[in-house]
């Protein structure tokens, strides 16, 4: 039975989204399952079958925002985690998370993301820092972002999933606003 559907857009760089799949093809297990929503310029130099990647193929112009809403669309799992290209995951990544989202007023679990060609991970955003924007590379004080992030897909559907008319960070921000305003809880 699935648990987790992965949700992967990819607009441009085929090398970071390739090495996304390859972390996740490596790491994940059968109660996962992952989702690309590309924009028609990825090929799939690998001819991976549905068993391996749902493939989604969105219009060229869509925003990041309409390509996550496609994939959520798409996925089967009653939760959904978001990941951007060039994020790498290790073994049992989302284990922890899943056991939090047990908890039936967790909406979001965000979790530590290593990035790609890069000696640093992500926690989300520090919410200490506020007003100030300031990546949090310690788990205190922490708001969680899109990316890394595992989201009860019940809870999207029911916001209507991400508002697709504001970019990608506006995105992010609503959906945490939206998670207080329900008095849900998100988490790191």
């Amino acid at each position: 039975m699935l648990r987790l559907s992965i949700v992967v857009p990819h607009h441009d760089d085929d090398t970071f989204l390739e090495n996304t799949l390859v972390s996740l093809l490596e790491n994940r297990d059968a109660s996962q399952e992952i989702v690309v929503v590309h924009n028609g310029t990825y090929f799939d130099p690998y001819q991976l079958g549905k068993d391996e990647v749902v493939m989604v193929e969105a219009p060229k112009h869509y925003s990041i925002s309409q390509q996550l809403n496609l994939g959520f669309s798409a996925a089967t799992a009653p939760m959904i985690q978001v990941l951007f290209p060039g994020t790498q995951v290790t073994p049992n990544w989302a284990d922890y998370a899943l056991e939090l989202l047990e908890t039936e007023n967790v909406a979001c679990v965000g979790i530590p993301c290593s990035i790609a060609n890069s000696a640093r991970t992500i926690y989300g955003m520090d919410s200490a820092a506020l007003p100030r924007r300031k990546v949090a590379e310690q788990p205190v004080d922490v708001v969680p972002l899109l990316n890394g992030s595992i989201f009860r897909k019940r809870i999207l559907q029911l916001v209507g999933w991400l508002y697709e008319d504001m970019p990608r960070e506006g995105a992010e921000l609503e959906i945490q606003l939206l998670l207080q305003a329900m008095e849900l809880d998100s988490l790191c």
